[in-house]
Parts: C-alpha cells; sequence; structure tokens
C-alpha cells in the first residue's frame, strides 16, 4: 500500500489525466425519493415517472440501439444534444452524440451504436424538460416502459445521475471511496455496493446511518472490479420520500486483452440469408490485418483500428444525412508525409471493412463491405461507404 502522501499524488495526476493507461472516474448519483425499500442511486428511481415507484436498472442480456426524447416540446430542447457513453455486446467502450429531434423534442431519435448498458449522459446545454435514454417506446416523450429506460437526465441538469457503471472488457476497476449524503430528516437508512461479475453478486457494505447525514467509506485496499463487471449503489429506508446522494470514486486501469476471433460472410451471402429478415442495426467498423491477404479471409481477428466509424438502423437507412460517409486519412497520420503508414493503424499492413448486423432474429452477423473491402494503409487516402 502507498504512503498517504503518494497515494494523494498518485490521484492527483490520475485525476489529472497524466497516467498513461489510468483513467479517474467519478459516479454522481442522485434519488430524490428513495421509499421504504431498497433503490439504486440513480435519478430513474423517481423523477423520470414521478409516480414514486422504485425504478431499478434492468440490465439487458443482448445489445440494443437506444432512443434519446425529452418530456417537453421546447425549442430549447429541440437544439440541444446529448452525448452517451457505454459497452456495446462485446463490452466495448461506444461513444456517440444525437440531437434531439429538431421539430418535436418529444420525438424519439434513434442511436446508431447498440448498446449492452450506458454508463453516462451528457447533454450540450440545460433542456426544460426531461431527457429519456432507453429502448423502449415513448409517449410524448415519456417513456412507455421502466425496465426499459438506461439513463436520465433531470430538467436543469447536464448528465445523467447515476452511480452505476460496467467496466468495459479492455479495463479493471478499483474503487477507493464511496460517500453518501442525505438531507430527509428522520430515518435510519443502510447503503451496499454491489459488483456482478459473471452473473455472481458481491455485496461491500457501506454503513447504517441515521439522516441528515454525510457518510463516507474508504477502502484503504480497493476493492478490485474485474472487466465487464457491473457495478452499482443502492440504499434502503425505513421510511419513503427520502433524497439520498451517492458518488463511488473508481481508477480504471487499461488491460491487454485478447482479440476475439469471428467468422465473415460474404456480403451475396448474407443478402440471401437476410430473406424475410430486417436489420435491426448495422455497423461498420475497420480491421487491422497483420499483412495484406492475398483472398479475402473467412476469419478475422476482432482488432478494431476504428469503429464503429459509420451505421445505420433499419433497411434502406441512410448513413447520415448525405446517404454516405466519408472515412478520410489526414496527411498527419502518414509518416514522413509520404503516405507510407497509416499510424492509427498500429503498425497494420492493411484493413479490413466489416459490417456488423444484427438482424430481426436477434443474431449477428460479421459482414464483409462490398466496397472498400480492403484498404491499403500505405496508399488510402479518403474511403467511401454506402449503406447496405
Amino acid at each position: 500500500m502507498l504512503a498517504k502522501d503518494k497515494a494523494n499524488e498518485f490521484f492527483m495526476e490520475a485525476l489529472k489525466g497524466n497516467l498513461d493507461g489510468i483513467t479517474a472516474v467519478r459516479l454522481i448519483g442522485r434519488n430524490p425519493d428513495n421509499d421504504a425499500a431498497q433503490e439504486d442511486v440513480w435519478i430513474g428511481s423517481s423523477v423520470a415517472f414521478g409516480d414514486g415507484t422504485p425504478t431499478a436498472r434492468t440490465l439487458r442480456s443482448t445489445a440494443a440501439a437506444v432512443y434519446v426524447s425529452s418530456s417537453a416540446h421546447h425549442t430549447t430542447d429541440e437544439s440541444r444534444s446529448v452525448t452517451i457513453t457505454g459497452v456495446d455486446g462485446n463490452y466495448d467502450t461506444v461513444t456517440e452524440t444525437i440531437h434531439l429531434n429538431a421539430t418535436n423534442s418529444q420525438t424519439r431519435v434513434s442511436s446508431v451504436n447498440t448498446y449492452l448498458r450506458i454508463n453516462s449522459a451528457v447533454l450540450d446545454g440545460v433542456c426544460t424538460g426531461t431527457v429519456f435514454v432507453g429502448t423502449g417506446a415513448c409517449t410524448a416523450g415519456l417513456p412507455d416502459e421502466k425496465a426499459k429506460v438506461d439513463a436520465v437526465i433531470a430538467i436543469n441538469k447536464l448528465f445523467a445521475e447515476q452511480s452505476v457503471y460496467t467496466v468495459p472488457r479492455n479495463q479493471k476497476g478499483y474503487i477507493y471511496n464511496v460517500s453518501l449524503n442525505t438531507t430527509t430528516t428522520g430515518t435510519v437508512l443502510s447503503a451496499k455496493l454491489t459488483v456482478t461479475t459473471d452473473s455472481v453478486a458481491t455485496d461491500y457494505v457501506i454503513g447504517n446511518f441515521a439522516s441528515p447525514a454525510v457518510i463516507e467509506k474508504v477502502f484503504p485496499m480497493p476493492i478490485e472490479v474485474p472487466a465487464e463487471s457491473d457495478v452499482v449503489l443502492s440504499v434502503t429506508s425505513d421510511t419513503g420520500n427520502i433524497v439520498v446522494y451517492g458518488n463511488i470514486d473508481m481508477i480504471l486501469e487499461d488491460i491487454t486483452v485478447s482479440a476475439s476471433t469471428v467468422d465473415l460472410v460474404n456480403f451475396g451471402t448474407w443478402q440471401t440469408y437476410m430473406s424475410a429478415k430486417t436489420i435491426t442495426s448495422a455497423n461498420l467498423y475497420l480491421i487491422g490485418l497483420a499483412a495484406m491477404p492475398t483472398i479475402i479471409p473467412t476469419t478475422v481477428e476482432w482488432n478494431v483500428v476504428a469503429g464503429p466509424v459509420a451505421g445505420q438502423i433499419a433497411d434502406n437507412d441512410a448513413l447520415n444525412s448525405v446517404y454516405d460517409t466519408n472515412i478520410a486519412f489526414e496527411l498527419s497520420q502518414f509518416a514522413n508525409g509520404a503516405h507510407d503508414i497509416l499510424s492509427s493503424a498500429a503498425g497494420y499492413e492493411a484493413i479490413l471493412s466489416v459490417w456488423k448486423v444484427v438482424d430481426s432474429t436477434t443474431a449477428t452477423k460479421y459482414v464483409i463491405s462490398p466496397v472498400n473491402t480492403l484498404l491499403n494503409v500505405r496508399n488510402t487516402k479518403v474511403a467511401k461507404y454506402l449503406a447496405l
């Protein structure tokens, strides 16, 4: 264990982002209406619907596209964008920025990526309504089903207040501090931190306390959180209508993971397979290859150089507003100014373009792109992709 001064120095450098492979994360959660039950410390427990009933996050087993909407039809909300970050079905980190519907902010807008979990949602400016991120249908901007809400940004807030997190597959977490605050008087509460790995939950008691109070649990030996684990802070109270705030402080360490191997499907075979099926989501990935192959491979290690760099959420859906996506490799990315090698390709000699497609049967296929199938990183400047 580090001496106190050395530990403080380490955490300060981590917070500043000065340590390679180390990221500091603070999860800030709030439940404005903790009832006489165990509830997660996230804003969706009450403010999302206002009926006072508990709302625990429902953890999906399959990644899906998510939708963004506001509870208010307002010009302010129609000008806002929300950046969501989470993990996909492989527990890889994915992020994108979604603009709320510019005509009616209560109308939901779909993501391009698919998400297994949402770790954060951040607005570029406050909204007059509550902003929801989830997989279900909505009415006037409000989700029809609580169980399909992934994140909530309250009115006049900039981010989703949630003390919940899922660790990506290429990182390991270390929780070193948990703190809670309640402002409501006359109740007794108990708090616990739960880490779930491979469906096995481990509970860590944070403490029992009477409100109003501020409590803090420091772990001299941090709690190790393996990759692909879910973290949640929850509170149980003996009465209802309790306001609870909770923070989790965690260090994330980058770890080396072996690339998974996937089977590839050529475009023609996939078209035949898709008879009577529809696209649920399609995301384009650029996969790095150690050498330029003489024939198109049938399997590939999933070494993602970039992606998803384009996507669609339905049959014949445009990749973007102009129906195509250009991927430009700037001159500064090449060595010697002579387009020798693409530095961002981490030494790969070739790039294979692959669509990861989820269809209406929930099956996932890795489809070889019919255009720009193989890119030579030594001479490629711009690649243009169309929707499938």
